[in-house]
Parts: C-alpha cells; structure tokens; sequence
C-alpha cells in the first residue's frame, strides 16, 4: 500500500509542477491562471510533504503549512472558472489568509517548541483549538466552494459548459466527501492513500477545467458597461442576418456583413463580442447555423436528408465544423440528435 500512496503522491506532484511551469512560460497570466497555480503549488506540497517526509525533517512542518492553503486555493480557482467578472478581489485573498493563519500559526509554534515556555499542557490545547478552528473555516470554505460551481447555472449555457460544471462539481464534492466522512476515520494507511487519489484526481479535473475555459472563456455583459451604439449596431446586425439568411453562405465573413451594414469592420466585431456576447464573428453566425440545422434535422420532410446534405444547406463549408459546433451546442452529434427526436429513419451518417 506504501508504494501506491507514494506512486499518486509523486504523479499529483508531478502534474501539479508540470502546471507551474507552463503558467511560468505563458506570456500572460490572468486570474484563473494564477490561482490555479496557488492551488497546483499547495498539492505539490501535499505531495512532496508525503512522499519524502523522513527526508524533509523539521521543514515538513513548511510544506504541510502550504498544504493547508488547498481549501482556499480551491475556492480561488473555482470563483476565477466560473464567474464572468470580479472573481478574485482582496477581500478574498484575506479570507484565504485568514483560513491559512491557524494552522500555520501552529506549525510555526510546533518548530519553535514554543512548549518549553508556555508549557506543554498549554500549547497542546492551543494547538487543539487552532486546528478545530481551521477544520471549522475548511469546511466553511469548501461548501461555498462547492456552491460557486452552480452560482451561474443558466438555461443559455452550452452542452459543454454545462457537462463541465456537473463533472466539475461530483468530482470535487466527491473528494470532499470521502476525505471528510470517511478517510479521516480510517487507519493511517488508508487514510493517506485515499487523500493523495482525492489530491490527483481533483488536480486531474482542474487540468481538464482549465484546458476548457482557455478554448471556450466565460465573458461579461454588463449592460451599464456597453456603448449604446454597440446595442444599436447589434441590433441591426441581428436583423440583417436573420432577415436574409446571411448564415447559410458558407464564405461569409464579417468583412462581408460590414459591407451590408456600411459600417467600419472593428465595429460589427466589436458590437458582436460586447453587446452579443460572442467571443469571435464565427461562433456568433454558427449559432444562427446550428438552429438551422436543427429544424432540418427534426423536419419529417427531410428525414431522408443525409446529415452531410444539411451541413452543407446550413451554411457549413465541410462536416468537421459542423459535427464540432453541433456537438458543443447540444451536447450530442447530429445523427444522435436526430434519432432523440424520431427521426433517424435515413442512411445519414453523421
């Protein structure tokens, strides 16, 4: 069992510097980065505080301190991966502080010996009332943790963002769970196995989180924020591409709307991504696409359509891009899509 704890030991180690330096190399940092990096920092000292614990002597005591910073670390890193804006703000940051301060506190007394002058007696109970508090302030933090993950739960979020949100979400309170109500009653061993595959585990879906918001990032639409002329313009952009069904030409750019529009390129790119909400033109007219696609999809008059044929019919220039923007929309591919509603009695392959 030793070999296995310190196997997972060394791997969340491993995963968790492999992250500090590709944060260190990226050329910018932002908020959910670089609590991502607190967090990945304190599993690496979990991990390195486990696995050469003997070889560490008194400096263990320095790693298990910036182990207990794990908790509000977490809460940090979910705060930055799913709020749009004001994730990570000082109050904050002091309220993980404040988390860290008893067991750091007790830790440092421990390496002091402070025993010798105020007593043993005295110290053992201060030190027994600092880790009740910080079990107390952990268990605070984690369910607010818990709760960021479903704060922004909305109708208009994507198949993708909300798969993530409820993978995201088991699988930390899963490692809550089974750390807090059972591994801390087992025997030294098993306890200790358990808490490095929690450790792994949760550093294995924070990679996966990550990786996910880098492609598909939330954005803010403070309606207070946005130029009215951006509003207008969006509206305008809105009907136009309704209207004449300018998503279904599979070459269109956003070159090509501003020409319609008579407006300057910058501005319909920037009424898209401020007043829409789209991060680029492309996903702003692959949305018109895919309620396109669908209504073909689910149309018994087209139920011998091949999927290909409606890709292309919805404005896709090839079955890639469409099988990817499907998918990511519903959840699903086209040819499952079709069969959930009834009508997958074609050869249609998607």
């Amino acid at each position: 069992m030793q070999e296995i704890t310190t196997f997972l030991q060394l791997a969340a180690t491993g995963l968790a510097l492999s992250w500090l330096v590709t944060i260190a190399l990226k050329p910018q940092r932002n908020q959910l980065l670089w609590s991502w990096g607190v967090f990945c920092t304190s599993m690496a000292m979990v991990g390195i505080g486990g696995a050469f614990s003997e070889q560490l002597g008194d400096y263990r005591l320095v790693f298990q301190a910036g182990g207990s910073a794990g908790c509000g670390a977490a809460w940090l890193f979910t705060r930055a991966l799913f709020r749009e804006k004001r994730a990570i703000e000082w109050p904050h940051i002091a309220v993980v502080l404040l988390i860290m301060a008893p067991s750091v506190l007790a830790r440092i007394l421990w390496g002091l010996d402070a025993g010798a002058l105020v007593g043993q007696e005295r110290l053992d109970a201060f030190i027994e009332g600092a880790f009740g508090a910080q079990t107390l302030f952990s268990s605070t933090i984690l369910v607010l943790t818990f709760l960021e993950i479903y704060r922004g739960w909305a109708p208009h979020l994507t198949a993708e963002e909300k798969r993530l949100r409820i993978g995201f979400g088991v699988a930390f309170a899963g490692a809550v769970l089974i750390c807090t109500a059972w591994a801390n009653f087992a025997a030294e061993p098993v306890r200790v196995l358990t808490t490095s595959s929690c450790a792994l585990l949760l550093l294995m879906v924070g990679s996966y989180a990550v990786r996910h918001r880098e492609r598909s990032p939330l954005r803010a639409r403070d309606p207070e924020a946005i130029d009215p002329q951006d509003t207008a313009l969006a509206r305008r952009i809105e009907t136009l591409v309704r209207a004449e069904q300018l998503y279904l030409e599979a070459e269109l750019k956003v070159a090509d709307l501003a020409a319609r529009l008579r407006e300057p390129e910058y501005k319909v790119s920037r009424a898209i991504a401020n007043a829409l909400g789209f991060p680029n033109f492309n996903q702003f007219i692959n949305g018109f696409r895919i309620d396109h696609a669908s209504r073909l999809l689910t149309d018994p008059s087209q139920v011998d359509t091949p999927v290909l044929t409606i890709a292309l019919d919805s404005g896709f220039a090839s079955p890639g891009p469409f099988n990817r923007a499907f998918k990511t929309r519903h959840g699903v591919t086209p040819r499952e899509f079709r069969r959930a509603n009834g009508d997958d009695m074609s050869p249609a392959t998607a």
